[in-house]
């Protein structure tokens, strides 16, 4: 499988590693920058409308499954099946953030 270009939304640099990766929300969709970039970008005026809280960090990834298991747990307890999509929302952020960006870094 071709490995994809990666650039950060920042600096338009190529994102060679996974480690120097940070993906974020911005205006309701999924962007990539380098480590330092995002941090320059929260610091900066788009700071603002950006996410606080990378989607592929380990706190990300914790809440998530906390979130999914909390949610389902709830829906299964009391029955209320209309919301169990709200169970499947962080998941499938975080699953998009990897098929567009994370799986193609070494």
């Amino acid at each position: 499988m071709k490995q994809a270009d990666i650039y950060c939304e920042k600096c338009n640099n190529e994102i060679m590693h996974r480690s120097e990766l940070v993906t974020a929300f911005y205006f309701l969709r999924i962007c990539a920058y380098h480590t330092n970039c995002y941090s320059e970008e929260l610091k900066d005026m788009n700071g603002l409308v950006l996410s606080r809280n990378p989607i592929n960090s380990v706190g990300t990834n914790f809440v998530m499954v906390i979130s999914f298991v909390a949610s389902f747990g709830i829906i299964v307890y009391y029955g209320f099946w209309v919301y169990t999509p709200i169970a499947f929302i962080l998941p499938s952020i975080r699953a998009v953030s990897w098929f567009m960006y994370e799986r193609h870094l070494p």
